[in-house]
């Protein structure tokens, strides 16, 4: 027997290794792999041990353990790839990934096995799908061992602003409830809930967690203020932020008014007509505007506006039997507002004559005729009424009586009593007073007496004392001046009676007067002029009976 023969026939039965280092088995690559069923070896390309069942060789491993995902959130319309770190043991070369969805699943598309504990996958984003959520991860080793870690991955989508980046708009400090109102989307159709990430909204303001409503009464500013802030509008996986801006502007202040101008004087000869009212404008609590029009609108201004206050004065008394002279103008002027202007009152007309035509608040009465009609002037209108005209006749010697803000004049002519149109009462001073009454006629002979209307308007000068005590003309001992209009209320003055004046200060108008009603939480205490202030109930009444200014 050969030693070869010998060493062929020897068998080797419960083999039994009592070394403590192991015992070293065959190994090779894959390539090398033998083809004997039972064969056990050491596989260099796999790093694993493995035998061959006689169909193919089975590797020998302990399977992975997956404890943890970098990533558990995956914006599917996103667009590119998606890197997910996978945390266990375990880990072998050329181990593969595979999502787990709730009926379908996909392999990463590249997988990197970093070392025995870290794998990093990559997948397309768009490869997750919000049906298949939330997603499991598989780890899968060459030995066909794997671990699964459930339920990890959601599958969301951005929220979407759909309100515009940038200013929101503007809100004046005095306004209250929704100003605005910003919104997003979302494609999961996911809860959106807002709120404030950075700065802040303007002092008085909140926004709506639930709405993106804007709203409450921002804190009173002197001057335009804007605030910067970034809004973020989130769900439970995902948020959005934007950057907005609010500017908030301080309220106009309103002030209502009372503007009425100087009134006409009456006509400087016998017979002659009485002056009209001062034009009278009003805004204040919807009373009645001149011609009883409607209240007009009360003035808006921001603060810092100037108003400059003008108050007319009355036209005085011509001389020399001249026709009457015009009230002069009362307004309201400043920045950014329409002037509000009143007309003066028309002056009445003299002997014989029509009333001198013109733009005036309330029209005059016409002088007398003994052998014609005459006319009075007309008013404006939402400012006041027409004077009153003549009858021809020798005996009918009476002048037409001034319009006031309420009616018109009364026609002369007659052997009655007339009066001049009434005026206009207002409380934008806290109590009622009347203002702008035209001025009556001058009586001469038979005609009857002319009386002022009420609110400032004068008696036309009249014959003997049978008519009133007055003051007697120079002229003639026989007739009596007329009376002036009431200063400040813008009244007519009276027509002369039996003689021609001489310039006198009888029978002129009123001068005007322009009040202002200011809210006192808004009142400035800034004027010029010298008018009277008074505090009534909540607002401040300034009383300009020259001219001034207000700064708001």
């Amino acid at each position: 027997m050969t030693k070869a023969r010998d060493i062929a026939d020897f068998k080797f039965e419960n083999i039994t290794d009592t070394g403590t280092e192991g015992t070293r088995v065959a190994l090779g690559t894959t390539a090398q792999r033998g083809s004997t069923q039972g064969q056990l070896r050491f596989n260099t390309t796999t790093g694993l041990a493995e035998y061959y069942n006689g169909s193919v060789f089975k590797s020998i491993d302990s399977p992975p353990t997956v404890s943890s995902l970098d990533t558990t959130l995956v914006d599917s319309n996103a667009g590119g790839n998606q890197t997910i770190v996978i945390t266990g043991s375990g880990f072998n070369t050329g181990a593969t990934v595979t999502f787990i969805g709730s009926s379908a699943n996909f392999n990463a598309s590249t997988v990197t096995v970093d070392s025995d504990t870290q794998i990093t996958a990559v997948a397309p984003k768009s490869s997750f799908l919000n049906a298949q959520e939330p997603y499991g991860v598989k780890v899968v080793n060459l030995s066909g061992l794997s671990a699964t870690l459930a339920n990890q991955i959601s599958v969301d989508t951005s929220v979407a602003w759909s309100t515009s980046a940038g200013s929101l708009g503007s809100v004046l400090d005095n306004a209250t409830g929704t100003h605005f109102t910003v919104s997003a989307t979302d494609a999961d159709s996911d809860t959106i809930t807002y709120s404030v990430q950075s700065g802040s909204l303007p002092a008085g303001m909140s926004l709506n967690s639930s709405t993106g409503a804007i709203s409450g009464d921002p804190t009173d500013v002197t001057s335009a203020t804007t605030s910067n802030f970034t809004l973020r509008a989130s769900t439970t996986h995902a948020n959005a932020d934007r950057a907005f801006s609010i500017t908030v502007n301080p309220a106009p202040i309103n002030i209502d008014y009372l503007v009425i101008a100087g009134g006409g004087s009456g006509g400087g000869s016998h017979r002659a007509g009485g002056g009209g009212a001062g034009g009278y404008r009003n805004s204040y609590n919807s009373e009645t505007s001149g011609r009883n029009s409607s209240s007009e609108t009360a003035l808006s201004v921001t603060s810092g506006t100037t108003l400059t206050i003008t108050v007319g004065a009355g036209g005085s008394m011509p001389s020399g039997g001249a026709q009457g002279v015009a009230g002069n103008a009362s307004s309201i002027a400043g920045s950014g507002i329409t002037t509000i202007t009143s007309n003066g009152g028309g002056g009445g007309g003299t002997y014989e004559s029509d009333a001198p035509s013109g733009t005036f608040g309330s029209g005059a009465g016409a002088g007398q005729d003994t052998n014609e009609n005459q006319v009075g002037s007309d008013g404006t209108a939402g400012q006041g009424f027409d004077g009153g005209d003549t009858q021809q006749g020798n005996n009918l010697q009476q002048g037409g009586c001034g319009g006031g803000a309420s009616e018109n004049g009364a026609g002369g002519g007659t052997t009655s009593n007339a009066s001049g149109g009434n005026g206009l009462s207002s409380s934008i001073t806290g109590s009622a007073v009347t203002r702008a009454g035209g001025g009556g006629g001058g009586a001469y002979g038979q005609g009857g007496k002319g009386f002022g209307g009420s609110g400032g308007g004068a008696q036309g000068g009249w014959k003997d004392s049978s008519h009133g005590s007055g003051v007697v003309s120079p002229l003639s001992s026989s007739y009596y001046f007329p009376q002036s209009g009431t200063a400040n209320t813008g009244g007519g003055g009276g027509g002369m009676s039996g003689s021609q004046s001489s310039g006198t200060s009888y029978g002129s108008g009123g001068s005007g007067v322009v009040i202002l009603r200011v809210p006192t939480a808004q009142y400035s205490g800034t004027t010029s002029g010298s008018p009277t202030v008074s505090t009534v109930g909540s607002d401040k009444v300034l009383i300009f009976n020259g001219d001034g200014s207000y700064t708001a």
